[in-house]
Parts: C-alpha cells; structure tokens; sequence
C-alpha cells in the first residue's frame, strides 16, 4: 500500500515502510554494473530517458533512471483506488484490500 493510500486509512501518523528517504538508486545501478541516470526536475526526463537508453544499447546493461516525485502529489487514481467511485462517479461502498482492486480492468 502506498504512502497515501495508508495515510487515506489509517491517519497521516500511521504509516509504515512507505515513505523513502532521497536515495541514489541510480550509483547503484552503476555500481552492480549498469547505466544510472538521474532526473531531479521534468526538463531533465527527456535527456536522462535518452542517455539510459543509448547506454542499454550500446553497453548491453540494464539503466536505472531515478526521477525524483513531489511526495506530497497524489496520483489521480488514489480515489478510485480508495472506493471514491469509477469514472462515472458512481461511489463504492467499501474499500477493497488491497485497494487496486478497485481500479477498472
């Protein structure tokens, strides 16, 4: 269950093993071998997308692109994940867990 999704349930001060502190998943990429890039605004996707991609190519290793996020944006099925309704706005009556359940197929 993700960071919202268990603040939606159970409270914003009860959470656990969500919420990741800033870490360089790229180097470690690199250090088992790979391609990492890092992308810290949108401008930046394009170009680290790009030289992942070349790497993967041309090297044959797996990249890693690490995008940071605005942890505090909820992603825009989070409502319909939480039993909010579907996209005709019907409402559920309870909350599936686990709550992707809820999402149309």
């Amino acid at each position: 269950m993700s960071w919202h999704g268990q603040r939606a349930m159970f409270g914003h001060n009860h959470t656990v093993i969500t919420k990741l502190e800033d870490s360089n998943y790229e180097q470690v990429c690199v250090a088992f071998g790979g391609a990492g890039e890092r992308a810290d605004t949108i401008a930046e996707i394009k170009d680290a997308l790009r030289r992942a991609l070349e790497a993967a190519r041309e090297t044959r290793v797996p990249p890693c692109i690490n995008v940071s996020i605005d942890p505090e944006v909820i992603e825009p099925s989070m409502g319909i994940m939480m039993g909010g309704g579907d996209d005709a706005g019907e409402p559920k009556s309870e909350t599936a867990v686990p709550y992707y359940e809820n999402l149309p197929e």
